[in-house]
């Protein structure tokens, strides 16, 4: 007889509208307990159904703050959609494997890891991977080519890593699959409140939604359907 217990996770109403939006340009901002971390990692979740073969990056203060706190919350959200870690003999069914080289009948990115370069990413059995970059590790990152940015506690974040190094690397591949979905090439930044002048860009994406909700309120609903929201 099996006496496991079912638990059901739900996400909060904010959590919902951020998933759901079909939007190319995001951020979750809220304090303690808001659930930013958990929707960053559902975030994880929905690439890898949605981008096989894809490379995205989620960046961070330090590679500390990155392995303590933003991947057990990745890891945790993956454990809450059904996704498990990839062990040969414990779990031979998992979908991910974390800083190591995954098995060799997994398929691979379209922009392929280098052999060091495994140790820095979660990578899932349909070639979708996630790099983690480390600010305080910047000059290391040029040259990347990726498919979409996260950053976890932006307001940390200096502008110019985000839109210098990171953004700029977002090369796309228009022949993949994935080429017209809406979050191709997306940034979606998950935040507290700023409590720094330098930490403020990340209200802009605010203005820049106020903006477009103004634009869009005179596209009629068959516009709206065919266009996604960029903010």
């Amino acid at each position: 007889m099996n006496n496991e217990k079912v638990v059901k996770i739900h996400a909060n109403d904010k959590q919902i509208k951020f998933l759901r939006s079909r939007a190319n340009r995001k951020s979750f901002i809220g304090g303690r307990a808001s659930g930013k971390s958990t929707v960053l990692g559902f975030v994880v979740g929905k690439l890898f159904n949605d981008f096989p073969r894809a490379k995205w990056v989620v960046g961070g203060l330090t590679y500390v703050q990155l392995d303590l706190i933003v991947l057990p919350a990745i890891r945790e959200a993956l454990g809450f959609m059904g996704y498990s870690e990839y062990h040969p003999k414990q779990n031979p069914a998992g979908v991910y494997v974390v800083g190591i080289r995954p098995p060799d009948h997994w398929i691979t990115p379209y922009k392929k890891v280098g052999r060091l370069g495994y140790q820095y990413c979660l990578s899932f059995i349909n070639g979708f991977t996630l790099q983690f970059c480390s600010q305080d590790r910047a000059e290391t990152h040029r040259g990347l080519s990726i498919d979409g940015v996260l950053i976890d506690e932006s307001a940390t974040i200096s502008s110019d890593f985000v839109r210098k190094v990171l953004l700029p690397a977002r090369r796309g591949n228009n022949y993949a699959p994935w080429a017209n979905h809406p979050w191709n090439k997306g940034f979606f930044d998950f935040s507290s409140a700023s409590w720094t002048q330098e930490g403020m860009w990340i209200y802009e994406t605010e203005e820049h939604y106020n903006a477009m909700i103004e634009q869009r309120s005179r596209l009629t609903s068959d516009e709206l359907k065919a266009i996604p929201p960029g903010f």
